[in-house]
């Protein structure tokens, strides 16, 4: 028996030795390619059908679509020559629609393709997320998905309106990416990523940069850019940096208000209203606003570290720049994004675009029916 034992313990050991030099074999050929450039971290993830898996773990045990992955970064590192192209690795842009303003998307998308950008959709229904599948869209919970056309504060407006708020949320925790998320009437005419907002994206100051729904007409001159922002801002074109808890629970909040069974409210009052309420609950001192606390505008606020992670950090694009809806912009100004509200429906936005820099923020050949128009199943 003690020499039959001892030819066992031999065994063991020669196979476990023979384990051990594979492995190394296997770490020394990786380490190897991966210094001289052959492969990439990305071949070696798990794949199935020859394609790597279409979701990641995350601290929360969400699940990331391989669309937002594939996506972060903003720029099309192909097409774009920026020079900022390589200074967004964990930014992803979110564009949000259904499909009866799939036209409205299209035009977007066109616009921003030319600005050698590159983005995810938020499909706020399944029709649109069947027409563009999941290399380009991420699909609604279709509890609250919402199809047709939506008049403000009527029908399920506020239903679609609170979804892609807390979609972006989700996203965002769930691939531990910052996202900038726009609504599909919000063109971009220049690239935002290298003007303001981008500066301040990449400053890595502030927690979330949202736009003023006012309208201005010099630069820096709205009250914002001095420490002193409006009680209700607009909703349909902002940055959020993830993991910050603050944003978090506002948004939480702002989901109870808009699921009540009696709400008729869209999501941008209720979220500038539980912004208030939380601030009030956690204390003015742990929100800081750009202009404020004697820094300037753009500017980083000058905290120790251990305040930088413990204060709401929050700053405003300049209207001037950035205007909504509310009045016309002159045909001189050199503004960046413009935002298509204080309309309702679809023609008077499509209007409002039309008049945009001669026609160009809006024209019906970008489309793949070439026709416009609202949208049915």
């Amino acid at each position: 028996m003690p020499k039959i034992r001892k030819k066992i313990d031999e065994s063991s050991a020669f196979a476990t030795t023979r384990i051990l030099a594979a492995m190394l074999v296997a770490v020394g050929f990786l380490v190897t390619n991966l210094f001289l450039g052959d492969f990439t971290l990305k071949d070696y993830l798990p794949k199935i059908d020859n394609k790597p898996v279409a979701r990641v773990q995350t601290e929360e045990s969400g699940i990331c679509p391989a669309v937002i992955r594939n996506k972060v970064g903003l720029f099309n590192q192909e097409k774009s020559d920026s020079k900022v192209k390589d200074k967004f690795p964990d930014t992803v842009l979110l564009v949000t629609a259904n499909y009866a303003y799939y036209n409205l998307l299209q035009n977007w998308e066109w616009l921003a393709n030319e600005l050698g950008l590159q983005w995810a959709v938020l499909a706020l229904d399944e029709r649109l997320y069947n027409e563009l599948g999941p290399e380009r869209a991420v699909a609604s919970d279709e509890k609250f998905a919402v199809s047709g056309q939506q008049i403000f504060r009527r029908g399920q407006f506020h239903t679609l309106t609170c979804n892609k708020m807390n979609m972006a949320l989700e996203l965002a925790n769930n691939c531990g990416v910052n996202v900038v998320f726009t609504d599909a009437d919000n063109i971009f005419l220049k690239n935002p990523f290298e003007h303001d907002l981008g500066k301040m994206i990449r400053s890595n100051v502030y927690d979330y940069v949202y736009k003023p729904n006012s309208f201005i007409y010099k630069e820096r001159d709205h009250r914002c850019i001095r420490g002193d922002p409006d009680g209700e801002n607009n909703t349909g074109f902002y940055y959020i940096r993830h993991g910050n808890e603050i944003y978090k629970r506002v948004v939480e909040a702002t989901m109870t208000k808009c699921h009540h069974p009696k709400n008729t409210i869209d999501d941008q009052t209720l979220f500038w209203n539980a912004f208030h309420e939380v601030k009030e609950e956690v204390g003015d001192g742990s929100f800081h606003h750009c202009g404020s606390y004697n820094n300037e505008w753009n500017q980083a606020f000058g905290m120790s570290e251990e305040e930088n992670d413990s204060v709401f950090k929050y700053c405003c694009m300049d209207p001037y720049y950035y205007p909504v809806g509310q009045r016309r912009v002159p045909d001189d100004r050199d503004i960046v994004t413009f935002h298509a509200n204080f309309v309702k429906g679809y023609t008077p936005k499509v209007n409002k675009l039309r008049g945009i820099k001669d026609g160009y923020g809006w024209n019906i050949t970008r489309f793949i029916d070439g026709k416009g128009g609202l949208l049915t199943d």
